[in-house]
């Protein structure tokens, strides 16, 4: 789908409650969230599915977030489908500097 309000992709979600509460809050943007820690994603998945009415503009992807979006198969060339957000709400969770590799942000 296209939603009106265009996509918003968050990266790194954690918990996945951010993630989950604006999905809900605009019912008019799609939401992508990009996660690789499995814990986080079974989180969020488990809260989604205890949910009386999760919401539908949710997709969470297991994908690093330097392949999605260098990866035309996650988002599409087309103007419409393109991230008009981008969310980065930890963007240094590993201030050790032999996990320096793991940051998004360098």
């Amino acid at each position: 789908r296209t939603a009106p309000d265009g996509l918003c992709v968050e990266i790194g979600f954690g918990n996945g409650a951010q993630l989950l509460a604006s999905a809900r809050h605009f019912p008019d943007r799609d939401h992508v969230g990009l996660e690789i820690h499995r814990p986080s994603i079974a989180n969020c998945l488990s809260t989604l599915a205890a949910s009386a009415a999760p919401p539908t503009n949710l997709k969470i992807l297991r994908l690093d977030a330097l392949t999605a979006f260098a990866t035309a198969q996650y988002f599409s060339p087309r103007a419409a489908i393109r991230p008009r957000r981008v969310l980065v709400l930890f963007p240094d969770p590993f201030p050790r500097q032999h996990e320096q590799h793991r940051r998004l942000l360098r």
